[in-house]
């Protein structure tokens, strides 16, 4: 998480959100590595697809918001770098 605090201040509670919820949902982050692999131009389709399926599933707004971010191609490669080590 360090990464992502110096790189993205503002976006580092968001960010650390996801990471919580990745953390007590297995589905929600191998769902989220799983669009976090695809080429740029896949994911943003992609992202858009599964954040309308969310927000239909009445999912946290905070979290809508905080995964919104992943529209940036920087704030995807240091989360999935952040999953990815957390994986082990």
């Amino acid at each position: 998480m360090a990464l992502i605090r110096k790189t993205f201040g503002a976006g580092f509670e968001q960010m650390k959100l996801v990471v919580k919820v990745c953390d007590e949902n297995l589905q929600l982050r191998q769902n989220l590595l799983s669009l976090l692999n695809l080429p740029f131009a896949n994911r943003q389709k992609l992202l858009d697809q599964w954040l309308k399926s969310l927000k239909a599933q009445n999912v946290a707004e905070s979290l809508l918001k905080a995964l919104e971010l992943l529209k940036d191609d920087d704030m995807a490669e240091l989360l999935l770098k952040e999953l990815s080590d957390k994986n082990g």
